[in-house]
């Protein structure tokens, strides 16, 4: 079922949610090597809320509900207006996105100010009934994340350890997660863009350098995805290259957000099902087996593994382990982007 979409603000009340594959060519090779009844891509699940307005974090255009609907995800993707159509509304009047993105950041850092600010409160009362060394780190980072919101700056800019992000993660702050722009244009700037997404790309650049900015926006066209819904694979195609651009931008966001979520990606290969798998980064042979099932982890003796190119170059899992490049490794390995997995386990 389509997301309802109307030329009038909050038309969406409650979140929508739809979960998406995440394009992969070489899960579709892997497939057609293994003769795989059944190919299913890694998903990413998408929570559609309403736009935020100025003042949304004291609660105009109820914000605040808005705001509580994306506390828990992991990444935030922001849908700019980058068209021009007479005919279609702004709730600012006119059609500004780097204005529109300045608003949001500014909404977010808000609604963050607000929250950490009381945690603080809450952090130097359990500091003095209880004066430990956990309560200190957390009220410690709160600072520090109250120092970055006062001078105007994403939580999520500010330099942070590993085991700091983590704790950071706990307290669900809106400006920590990772934030990139969907650019919704017209069908005639989706493949080269316009004047709006070139103002964004040139503000990105400012604020974050070429590298970075160049992985936080992606550029889609609602009319066009909205045609490409019912339409079969064939059409589909037909209609993206008419517009000139090599996939839907449905995908583009899907890549874009499993980008954000620094997230890796091994299989799982044979005749019944070729499948692939999420996994955050750096993640142990162990904790990968739980993603399939917690028995898998809790039960793990060994995992074989073939990498992408070795599996691919031989033609399959036989030739490759034939060939030598299959290798048996313990609980501890570091899964690697493109590892083919068979775990086994004994519960």
């Amino acid at each position: 079922m389509q997301a309802e979409s109307a030329n009038y603000p909050f038309c969406t009340i409650e979140p929508n949610t739809a979960s998406v594959s995440i394009p992969d060519d070489r899960l579709n090779k892997l497939g057609k090597l293994a003769s795989s009844q059944k190919v299913v891509g890694a998903q990413v699940k998408f929570v559609d809320v309403a736009g935020l307005v100025r003042g949304a974090s004291s609660g105009a255009g109820l914000g605040n509900k808005f705001l509580e609907n994306i506390r828990n995800v992991d990444v935030i993707l922001n849908v700019v207006r980058c068209f021009d159509d007479a005919n279609i509304g702004h709730v600012e009047e006119s059609v500004d996105p780097v204005r529109d993105i300045s608003i949001i950041a500014n909404e977010l850092m808000f609604s963050d100010l607000e929250q950490v600010e009381n945690r603080i409160k809450k952090g130097q009362a359990k500091l003095k009934a209880q004066n430990n060394e956990t309560n200190r780190r957390d009220v410690e980072i709160l600072e520090r994340c109250l120092k970055l919101l006062s001078d105007g700056r994403l939580i999520s800019t500010g330099n942070f350890s590993r085991d700091e992000s983590k704790v950071i993660d706990s307290f669900h702050l809106l400006t920590s997660k990772p934030l990139a722009y969907v650019l919704n244009v017209d069908e005639a700037s989706v493949a080269s863009g316009n004047h709006h997404t070139a103002a964004v790309e040139a503000s990105l650049r400012k604020q974050f350098g070429d590298a970075q900015s160049n992985l936080m926006s992606v550029r889609v066209c609602s009319v066009l995805e909205e045609s490409c819904v019912n339409m079969g694979e064939e059409a589909r195609a037909e209609l993206l290259e008419l517009a000139d651009v090599k996939e839907s931008g449905l995908q583009k966001v899907a890549r874009l957000a499993s980008r954000l979520l620094d997230v890796e990606c091994y299989y799982t290969v044979g005749e019944k099902e070729s499948r692939s798998w999420l996994i955050p980064r750096g993640s142990t042979a162990q904790e990968s087996a739980g993603k399939i099932h917690s028995d898998m982890s809790r039960g793990f003796i060994a995992a074989e593994i073939i990498a992408y190119n070795d599996f691919v170059t031989a033609g399959g899992e036989k030739q490759a382990k034939q060939a030598g490049k299959c290798t048996t490794q313990g609980k501890t390995y570091i899964v690697k982007d493109g590892d083919i997995c068979v775990f086994r386990f004994n519960v």
